[in-house]
């Protein structure tokens, strides 16, 4: 399946909005089957694709009073 949808990227690579939809179809799937896909999961794009949340914490130099 994850070979089918890199297809169907290359594939639009001519047609930006068609590759857009591609590209955020074949991400859902290696995110709803991560476990199949360790080398992505370990992969620097994964970390760039899911970034931690801020958490605002008192010893934070950027600490909002709550």
């Amino acid at each position: 399946m994850a070979i089918d949808l890199c297809r169907n990227l290359v594939a639009a690579v001519d047609d930006a909005p068609r590759a857009a939809l591609h590209w955020r179809v074949l991400s859902r799937f290696l995110d709803d089957n991560i476990e199949a896909f360790p080398l992505y999961r370990n992969s620097s794009a994964y970390t760039a694709n899911h970034p931690d949340l801020y958490r605002n914490e008192q010893d934070d130099s950027c600490y909002f009073f709550g």
